[in-house]
């Protein structure tokens, strides 16, 4: 097993396509280890050429919304004010302090995502 840095899409291929031939490793041997250190490799190798920016705060709350299975109602219900809510969603409002911190604890919503600044619409 020699491993190396993974640099170029060529070596990245030649990387999966290795480790499509131990999937079936087990965990400890060799082959384990090294299908481990080949993902890891690629891992870093994917996330250096393809790098994904955070969402907008008013994208992440949509999406927590999304996943809850709630309606942009709740929204408004968790901050108690369904105007203001409104107003956050259709970016005419920024989120306030203490609601990023609602939003962190009540929802766990990643408060680096929620303190992004961002551009609003013309009022």
């Amino acid at each position: 097993m020699t491993l190396k840095p993974i640099r170029t899409k060529i070596e990245q291929k030649s990387a999966l396509k290795r480790m499509d031939g131990l999937m079936g490793a087990k965990p400890g041997t060799e082959e384990g280890d090294e299908l481990d250190i080949l993902a890891e490799l690629v891992t870093l190798y994917e996330q250096r050429t393809f790098p994904i920016d955070p969402p907008n705060p008013v994208a992440a709350i949509l999406f927590r919304l999304d996943q809850m299975h709630l309606k942009k109602g709740a929204f408004g219900e968790l901050i108690g004010s369904r105007s203001h809510a409104s107003e956050v969603l259709n970016f005419k409002r920024r989120l306030s302090m203490s609601i990023a911190q609602k939003l962190h604890k009540e929802w766990r919503l990643p408060a680096d995502v929620l303190l992004q600044t961002y551009e609003l619409t013309e009022r």
